[in-house]
């Protein structure tokens, strides 16, 4: 692991990206995403990668080979307790910036995720020099259902929309059925979509949207230099509705970029039929939201 003290931007082996790769008793994953970014073909060096270990117990760094943590440019970061997705990526950029300065972009996600391309770095580098969003959300598209999870909402919910939503995760009964009913629509959705996933489109332009799907998120230096910030309200859920209204009162923007992908293995960590403390922490995260912005 690297902990030297050098601005981030002078090393000629490091791309101007962070990734906070969220894991949670999730070890093969966090491998993977770690041998993926040390494997990709980029032309200007790599991102610098933390991996936040949230589980209890658990040994993340000691699963890594020594040889794996040579290569990356790497930060184990252990927290010591479950801070939550968007609370460990919190603690993970603030590990960073003890060191180094803050990045052109900062990437928050799940770790397990497969990225399309060996290139996908450079090409967000080189994509958001076309534009100003201060958000970017690639296409992230689901195994359960073969489909963009991406745009997560194309405009803003309507304040019955979310008191809906707080009234419907109050009840753990009706909360399982509402997921029931999701899982059978990905599904289908992914029996509808036999031909299988068409490649991207590298002429789409970046559109313009209210939400960002949460499981990978890039942020623009922009963004925490407006004042943005990764302190979500709630523990775990809703940071898609936080980095929208964050987003929007500060005057800044998200965008769609379907021209960067990802593949997601969805609901790896919190399973498809939520238990009752999963429950919990969507009670509380649907109260939060709709109670602080709606």
């Amino acid at each position: 692991m690297n902990h030297d003290s050098d601005a981030f931007q002078a090393s000629p082996r490091r791309l101007p990206v962070v990734v906070l790769g969220i894991a949670y008793r999730s070890n093969s994953d966090a491998l993977s995403l770690a041998r993926q970014i040390m494997g990709n073909n980029e032309a200007r060096g790599k991102p610098y990668l933390v991996l936040v270990d949230n589980s209890e117990g658990s040994d993340l760094a000691s699963a890594l080979a020594k040889t794996e943590r040579e290569q990356c440019d790497l930060i184990v970061h252990v927290p010591g307790s479950n801070l939550g997705y968007f609370g460990g990526a919190a603690s993970g950029l603030d590990v960073f910036l003890s060191n180094y300065k803050l990045p052109d972009w900062v990437i928050v996600c799940n770790v397990d995720l497969c990225l399309e391309g060996r290139d996908f770095f450079s090409r967000l580098i080189y994509y958001g020099g076309s534009h100003s969003h201060a958000v970017i959300a690639p296409g992230i598209i689901s195994n359960l259902s073969g489909s963009d999870q991406n745009p997560f909402m194309r405009s803003r919910p309507s304040n019955l929309r979310m008191n809906s939503y707080k009234a419907l995760f109050k009840w753990y009964p009706l909360l399982c059925i509402y997921s029931a009913m999701h899982l059978a629509k990905q599904r289908l959705l992914k029996l509808k979509a036999s031909s299988g996933v068409c490649p991207a489109n590298p002429n789409t332009k970046p559109v313009p949207i209210y939400a960002a799907h949460g499981a990978c998120i890039a942020f623009r230096k922009s963004y925490f230099e407006a004042g943005g910030t990764l302190q979500h309200g709630a523990f775990l859920f809703g940071e898609e509705i936080f980095v929208a209204e964050t987003v929007r009162r500060l005057g800044l923007s998200i965008a769609y970029d379907p021209r960067l992908r990802v593949f997601h293995e969805d609901h790896k960590t919190t399973g498809h039929r939520p238990t009752r403390l999963v429950a919990s922490y969507m009670k509380q995260a649907a109260a939060y939201c709709s109670d602080m912005f709606f």
